[in-house]
């Protein structure tokens, strides 16, 4: 992880408030000088942060914490519910096995309510696309026997449909992941 000195960190962040273009010119090319001086190892070990940053892969979660955070919520939102009780119940095991937590066993379980509520609601809009699709097919493509042109004119209904409706909500399922999250952290210990 690159360590910017104390110096260069405080004049990025009086940069961030400058809206005058002549002060903010001066200031890019004081923070240039300042980097100018930073080491090769220092260039290096910073050029690969921002790259991490731009892949979208800073501060990523373990790989065995997302796994078993996805793995949990797929089977708390699944629609058998012996198997979504199993893990509701595994899940709270270890909740009850430590004191301090950032949020209750009832925040948990108003968590999961929504996001089940969510994913069937998220499930009916993609039904109802979905037939709205099929409709504007059967009008679109009388006549049409060309199976590509077939294909793209349904790529186009497609694309027509889902941009003029709503997208549909995966927030309370990225809240839900966030908790389980917190606790796979503590059972990947």
């Amino acid at each position: 992880m690159a360590v910017l000195t104390d110096e260069i960190k405080d004049i990025v962040l009086r940069g961030i408030a400058m809206e005058g273009h002549i002060a903010l010119k001066r200031h890019e090319g004081l923070l240039a000088k300042r980097l100018r001086a930073l080491t090769d190892d220092q260039v290096l070990a910073l050029t690969a942060q921002i790259q991490e940053i731009e892949n979208g892969t800073a501060g990523a979660v373990d790989p065995a914490v997302e796994s078993l955070a996805t793995l949990w919520r797929q089977k708390l939102l699944s629609a058998d519910e012996e198997e979504s009780n199993a893990t509701r119940s595994e899940v709270f095991g270890v909740l009850t096995a430590r004191d301090s937590w950032s949020f209750t066993r009832q925040e948990l379980s108003q968590a999961v309510d929504a996001a089940r509520k969510e994913s069937i609601e998220r499930t009916e809009k993609m039904n109802a696309l979905q037939i709205a699709i099929d409709e504007e097919m059967k009008i679109m493509a009388i006549g049409v026997e060309d199976e590509g042109a077939l294909a793209e004119t349904r790529d186009f209904i497609s694309k027509k449909l889902k941009s003029a409706s709503p997208k549909p909500s995966v927030k309370a399922s990225r809240k839900l992941l966030k908790l389980l999250r917190s606790v796979a952290a503590v059972v990947a210990l």
